[in-house]
């Protein structure tokens, strides 16, 4: 680094800070982005980085220089975990992604660092492709997957039979396309296994969503050469813009999405008879301004067809058909 000590001097007292500490943390942030500009150190890699609103996407991204460090040197449980320093001005987020290695990692959790020099992020490797079709277009995830089937041989003896069992978890960015992974969602893990999300941790850490998934038995409509499981929103895209089940059925609540530009909450309307299926006010619709239907639980509706439209603030409004079904 400089060793030009009239040059810092001179810095610290210049325009960068109005006091002895902040004119620091700016002397300490122009040597760390000369430490990795320059590669002054064993440790400073050149990576390829891909914000996590294009994971699965567009997984071009940009190559840049950040440092690297070792979380430990032997241990098994860490998954091959890294710290990784990026400059501090960079719009970096968890659930971004780099390629280093050979291998993608995820930006899983920012470490929150009492001098403001660099932005330092726990990094995972990635050890999966995550197959999945959203309304007929193929996409594909690199995610972090776990074995959570610790204590038994991951098969259940029922009376007649025995089924598997196995529990995974799996973490993936939060984006515009893993949004339709949601409880239920069927995800193939290998030509012979399949499992259904039973759970979603969505909040403990922003960017990435964790999802616990159980074993499930396979559809003739799952794809196993591509590892592509069947989900219902995998068929080709409605033209009503609205997405969403084309069933409700009784007791069962649904979301819907519309197709306006990013971060449009619209006004939602459904049309029903004697209010039959009715919007779930409790529903917190603030990030994607989606909405949550209810059904109420007679018999006397199934077959008939409600209305929902969404409308945005220039008076465009999106309308989706909607057959209420029996409980199963």
């Amino acid at each position: 680094m400089s060793k030009n000590y009239l040059h810092k001097f001179r810095r610290k007292i210049d325009i960068y800070g109005c006091s002895q500490g902040e004119a620091e943390t700016v002397e300490l942030r122009d040597n760390f982005n000369e430490l990795v500009d320059n590669k002054l150190s064993p440790t400073v890699h050149t990576v390829r980085y891909v914000k996590r609103e294009n994971v699965g996407i567009d997984q071009i991204g940009i190559d840049i220089n950040v440092n690297i460090e070792d979380v430990s040197e032997n241990d098994q449980k860490s998954n091959d975990e890294k710290y990784v320093n990026f400059k501090y001005d960079l719009d970096v987020k968890s659930g971004d992604q780099i390629y280093w290695h050979n291998s993608w990692w995820v930006l899983y959790h920012e470490e929150r660092l009492s001098i403001l020099a660099s932005k330092t992020f726990t990094c995972k490797r990635c050890n999966f492709d995550y197959h999945i079709e959203i309304n007929g277009t193929k996409y594909y995830f690199p995610v972090l997957l776990m074995n959570l089937t610790l204590y038994s041989d991951g098969m259940a003896d029922q009376t007649y039979m025995s089924n598997q069992d196995g529990s995974r978890r799996i973490t993936i960015p939060n984006n515009e396309h893993s949004k339709f992974v949601k409880l239920g969602t069927r995800i193939m893990i290998s030509d012979d296994t399949i499992y259904e999300v039973c759970h979603i941790d969505d909040f403990s850490r922003s960017g990435v969503k964790d999802c616990m998934l159980k074993q499930v038995f396979f559809s003739s409509k799952d794809n196993r050469e591509e590892l592509i499981a069947w989900n219902e929103f995998a068929k080709e895209e409605n033209t009503s813009g609205i997405i969403g089940e084309d069933i409700i059925r009784l007791g069962a609540n649904e979301i819907y999405y519309h197709s306006f530009t990013e971060g449009t909450i619209p006004t939602w309307e459904v049309i029903a008879e004697d209010n039959c299926v009715y919007i779930d006010t409790t529903y917190d619709n603030r990030i994607d301004g989606s909405i949550r239907l209810k059904c109420v639980t007679s018999g006397k509706y199934i077959g008939n067809t409600i209305i929902i439209r969404a409308t945005n603030n220039l008076g465009a409004s999106l309308t989706k058909e909607i057959k209420i079904g029996g409980m199963f």
